[in-house]
């Protein structure tokens, strides 16, 4: 690995660090450069910005996971079981990612600044594709009655934000799997699928 490289991930350590002790508004990039023991110019070099800094420790939080333990559409399984098998495994994953600290972040920033906690929030997602690869994988495999499949990942990933993601961020309280969730869990498997299952027989 580079020097420039080894930095990079230095500078993004401790900017970790720093925003999660201290949150955003909290946070210098004068701490930062000192807890990563690099020049400004060196951190300005890679960030030109607290506001990109930030954006890329919630990126690297939300990849750190979403990069793993991805499981495809089986044509042997009923669609409705893999559904709800996919969801909990979203969920485990933003319950892993999103700890409470992080929550508490997040829902600050949300309340001091919005437009710029969405904006953040919006890029972080873009590059989050684990619904659509999945819905491609079960369309080429005729177990959906539609083919835009970024229409469907869109209802999939709003009815899951929605009723399970958002009021946890909003509340600030741990994401979890109790009973209420797995309801709701399955109430979204349920609609999606006789929304968009294909008619058997």
């Amino acid at each position: 690995m580079k020097l420039s490289e080894i930095k990079h991930l230095d500078i993004l350590d401790a900017a970790e660090k720093e925003f999660l002790e201290l949150g955003f508004d909290g946070t210098s990039m004068d701490a930062i450069s000192a807890r990563a023991s690099v020049s400004k110019r060196t951190l300005y070099r890679h960030f030109e910005s607290k506001e990109a800094l930030f954006s890329a420790v919630l990126s690297r939080l939300h990849q750190r996971n979403h990069t793993q333990g991805f499981k495809g559409y089986d044509k042997n399984q009923p669609l409705y079981d893999q559904l709800l098998a996919l969801l909990n495994d979203e969920l485990k994953l933003h319950s892993d990612t999103y700890s409470l600290p992080v929550l508490r972040m997040i829902v600050v920033e949300l309340l001091r600044q919005p437009e710029m906690a969405r904006q953040l929030l919006t890029e972080i997602y873009a590059g989050d594709n684990s619904f659509l690869l999945w819905l491609q994988q079960a369309g080429q495999a005729g177990a959906l009655n539609n083919h835009d499949y970024p229409q469907m990942a869109r209802v999939l990933k709003g009815m899951f934000s929605g009723l399970v993601i958002w009021p946890g961020l909003l509340t600030g309280d741990a994401l979890s799997s109790g009973e209420e969730t797995n309801q709701l869990l399955q109430e979204i498997a349920n609609v999606f699928c006789r929304a968009y299952g294909a008619t058997q027989g």
